[in-house]
């Protein structure tokens, strides 16, 4: 996302693509399928892009690891030369399914829409697990005749997307996230449902201590660990920058001078910048680690974990949490901003949360100083992580899911009626989160590979004036360049 527009639907965009599936994909010419027993058939997934790293294709393959009772298949619709990690393919494989690459054959986005309208037509239940500007599935599922249902994950809650006039069930995987959907997506109440993430249960498998010697920490030392992708760490500027005393690493400095022997180490960021200055500032009790898949060694170290801000990372919250880490984060905002915020149904319960910095390094401070309260808190994180987020308890939410997903009213397809712009401290916040200026070219890049050669070409001679570079593999179609690409390429 570049610039937040005031708005989190657009139904001309939808009624767009409705138009153009049902122009070239209708359903007039389709044999109706049969209907045989709940659970003879495949659960659909579809997916934009998937990674070796991150929470939202984590959340896929754990879906797929917690649900035996189906076959999974899970289709991508723009992988490009992105390897494919290892883990959601042998999920997938495990449950007697596969992983079906959309873009690996020849054709434009109507190619992939075909080709995924006729998969969908097989399953019994498709789940969208989309990025928000994803085309595809509305094109493929313009016509609603001869579908399974469709249910949409709404795993982008904060942003402006596509695909409400697509799912039958608009799954969220928060309150907050239902709400704004209700209230600024036109999603009528029946439509709703709740799935929180998923996170497997824990074993540890060293002490604590153990887990520091590995990474080079004192016996006695206190780890204070956040984990997640750099830019989630990136200072706010403009009329938000006050808040930047909640940034890592400057949110955390006073505590560490107010405690020697505590260090911070943080698991997406490369160490230079800020975190290099905030090491030298500390006597190297600072260390960012870059992207790495060895996370779990760091949440068996950690004593304390901080969310990263002004991004919140939910996913890595509830891996800390469910190891028995005490939680901290914060949320400087207004009650009609809570989708900033790290809100799902164990985390409310659970995290302290903090508003002002000082609120911030008395709770750090207190847990760092009192081992008792900070066992009480790590426990009562893993409680309620369990309840809700892994095994038992997080398959009755699915079962939910999946029964709703099938006696809910097919949708008929037709967009909201209206865009729902209420211009908010919401939309504010995003305004100061979100900024895009200059980065038209790079989206002019990112997508000219899926244009018709003659319009390819000239818009590469416009990118190359503009640019004064030659990029010559944009001048191939997106699935040629993404094959040669992958030729190269390593799974994840």
């Amino acid at each position: 996302m570049l610039n937040h527009a005031d708005i989190f639907v657009s139904p001309r965009l939808e009624r767009i693509a409705r138009h153009i599936g049902c122009a070239l994909l209708g359903a007039d010419s389709e044999t109706p399928p049969d209907r045989p027993r709940r659970g003879a058939r495949p659960i659909i997934h579809v997916a934009t892009q998937v990674f070796g790293i991150g929470g939202h294709t984590r959340m896929i393959w754990r879906w797929l690891e917690q649900d035996r009772a189906h076959t999974h298949i899970v289709a991508l619709t723009r992988q490009g030369p992105e390897p494919l990690p290892r883990r959601l393919r042998a999920a997938a494989e495990a449950s007697g399914g596969s992983l079906v690459r959309l873009d690996a054959r020849p054709g434009s986005l109507i190619a992939r829409a075909r080709a995924l309208r006729r998969l969908a037509r097989t399953g019994e239940i498709v789940v969208l697990h989309i990025n928000p500007y994803d085309i595809v599935p509305l094109i493929a599922f313009a016509d609603r005749r001869n579908l399974p249902p469709i249910a949409l994950l709404n795993h982008t809650d904060h942003l402006f997307g596509l695909g409400v006039s697509t799912a039958d069930l608009y799954v969220n995987q928060r309150e907050s996230g239902a709400q704004l959907a209700l209230t600024r997506r036109g999603v009528a109440d029946e439509r709703l449902a709740l799935l929180p993430i998923v996170v497997p249960q824990p074993s540890r498998s060293m002490q604590r201590s153990e887990a520091k010697r590995r990474l080079g920490l004192p016996p006695d030392s206190l780890l204070l660990l956040s984990i997640a992708r750099a830019e989630k760490y990136v200072p706010l500027s403009g009329s938000r920058a006050y808040l930047n005393d909640l940034v890592l690493p400057h949110a955390a400095l006073p505590v560490l001078h107010r405690f020697p022997q505590a260090h911070l180490f943080v698991v997406g960021p490369p160490h230079t910048g800020a975190w290099e200055a905030a090491a030298e500032a500390t006597g190297g009790r600072v260390r960012a680690f870059g992207s790495r898949p060895d996370t779990a060694l760091f949440y068996q170290a950690a004593d304390v974990y901080l969310d990263s801000f002004p991004f919140t990372s939910i996913t890595s919250l509830l891996e800390a949490g469910s190891y028995g880490t005490p939680l901290v984060g914060c949320f400087p905002y207004g009650a009609g901003a809570r989708v900033l915020c790290a809100d799902t149904p164990a985390l409310r319960r659970t995290m302290i949360g903090a508003t002002t910095s000082a609120e911030y390094h008395a709770a750090i401070e207190r847990l760092l100083a009192d081992a008792a309260y900070r066992a009480e808190m790590g426990a009562l994180a893993a409680q309620g992580i369990a309840r809700d987020h892994s095994g038992a308890g997080w398959q009755r939410w699915l079962s939910k899911t999946y029964s709703r997903a099938l006696e809910v009213p097919a949708h008929d397809g037709s967009p909201p009626c209206d865009e729902y712009r209420q211009p908010s401290e919401l939309d504010a916040l995003l305004h100061d989160l979100y900024s895009g200026d200059g980065a038209l070219d790079g989206l002019t890049a990112a997508n000219v590979q899926l244009l018709p050669p003659g319009l390819r070409l000239r818009l590469w001679l416009e990118l190359a004036q503009q640019t004064h570079r030659l990029r010559l593999r944009l001048l191939f179609p997106e699935w040629l360049a993404s094959q040669i690409l992958r030729l190269v390429a390593r799974p994840a």
